[in-house]
């Protein structure tokens, strides 16, 4: 479904060992990293295949680029989808535009995408409680 499970899960000792791997996972998720989760893959993918996970991390992966373009959104108030591609670690141009696209319908984010400028801009947060308003 997309989520992820508690961390303190992989802190009882006798887990920490065997569920390493997902641990890393469960982290790069929160993180928002798509480098890092690509890296995790490359190195557990034959483990989670075993496991028979695989198909489950790599629905995770969905739930990376989520993290991922909150924290851009957060963090710039106008970045180029060229930007995005980069810092996501993304294949095209169009595959970012539809990811901000969809990430923007479903409100996982607050912003418009500039089709001619080729870039996401952050709508302006409002402080409800700046207002004089009862």
């Amino acid at each position: 479904m997309g989520q992820i499970p508690n961390r303190q899960i992989f802190t009882q000792k006798f887990l920490q060992v065997p569920l390493r791997p997902y641990f890393q996972i469960v982290n790069c998720v929160k993180s928002g990293d798509m480098v890092l989760f690509n890296k995790i893959m490359t190195m557990y993918g034959e483990m989670f295949k075993k496991d028979k996970n695989c198909a489950m991390i790599l629905r995770l992966r969905h739930t990376v680029l989520k993290f991922g373009l909150k924290k851009l959104n957060i963090s710039y108030s106008k970045i180029s989808l060229a930007d995005i591609k980069a810092k996501l670690n993304l294949e095209s141009i169009e595959e970012t535009e539809q990811i901000v696209s969809k990430a923007i319908r479903d409100g996982v984010i607050s912003a418009v995408i500039n089709h001619d400028g080729g870039f996401m801009q952050s709508k302006e947060v409002s402080d409800i409680y700046a207002t004089n308003d009862p």
